[in-house]
């Protein structure tokens, strides 16, 4: 009888525990259909994200390309501008120069001319003698060429 009675107690056990285990299958079946659902849910609501990411995305990167291409115009006009006042300031700078240099050589033939003017004489035979200077260097050169 013990046998019996230790059988029973074993056979109780087995069937306790097949039916904790089939009471365990069926809750982690019920568990994992549960996650199915949670994750076809969780995988909708991506789709929805991602849709809404796209087209907000697409509109984002109209804006930031318009923007872009303002910042391109404004740097462009700015940098039309700066070239222009160079321009304009090395134009400025080159009329200055050649009005001093027109002033100066007015100046020189001034001086010049009053100089003839004072001494006429001397002015002559300064410029005969020149002349002359001129007239021996470069024949000498075309003699020797």
């Amino acid at each position: 009888m013990f046998f019996v009675g230790k059988r029973k107690e074993i056979i109780m056990k087995k069937s306790t525990s097949s039916l904790s285990e089939i009471i365990d299958k069926n809750g982690a079946e019920k568990e994992a259909q549960s996650f199915k659902k949670e994750f076809s849910k969780l995988n909708e609501d991506l789709q929805t994200i991602l849709r809404h990411v796209k087209s907000s995305g697409s509109e984002l990167t109209k804006d930031v390309s318009n923007e872009v291409w303002s910042k391109m115009e404004g740097v462009a006009s700015r940098l039309s501008d700066i070239n222009q006042k160079v321009t304009n300031s090395a134009s400025d700078f080159v009329d200055t120069q050649i009005t001093n240099a027109k002033e100066k050589t007015q100046e020189y033939a001034n001086d010049l001319e009053n100089t003839i003017r004072k001494n006429p004489l001397s002015s002559v035979a300064i410029s005969f003698g020149i002349g002359l200077i001129i007239s021996r260097v470069l024949g000498s050169w075309h003699s020797s060429h």
